[in-house]
């Protein structure tokens, strides 16, 4: 969700933003794993390489990320193993079941604009928001 925040040409904008305006206004409570860093950083530069965003905006973009009000966890040990578990069981990639398993024990709303991502895991994990829902 995060990276709707930067790239301006991507659906569910409004619902980012207002995510982004609760984080600021700390009317959510929030916290990323540290691979959020990797995650929004990739998609930046994914966006520059495709033209979508300029050189000059995705080091702003990135930067602006990395100064959020977002906390970012430090993946502990105990994170990997759990997330691990869940993307064997689940089906989902380690780095999605990383996320849950954050939520999941910090007894947080996990919010994905990943729609496919949302179905799969839903069901299962009832902490799991779809941003179009909001």
């Amino acid at each position: 969700m995060a990276v709707k925040w930067y790239l301006r040409d991507e659906n569910l904008l409004a619902q980012a933003d207002a995510m982004l305006e609760a984080v600021w206004n700390d009317s959510v409570l929030t916290t990323a794993p540290n691979l959020a860093r990797h995650e929004v950083s990739r998609a930046i530069t994914v966006a520059i390489r495709a033209g979508r965003i300029t050189w000059e905006e995705g080091q702003a973009d990135i930067q602006n990320f990395l100064r959020s009000p977002v906390p970012l966890s430090t993946d502990e040990d105990w994170v990997i193993l759990d997330a691990a578990s869940r993307a064997v069981q689940t089906g989902v990639a380690l780095y999605d079941a990383v996320y849950l398993s954050l939520a999941e024990k910090l007894s947080l709303q996990y919010v994905t604009a990943d729609r496919k991502l949302f179905d799969r895991v839903s069901a299962r994990y009832p902490f799991v928001q779809w941003l179009g829902d909001i």
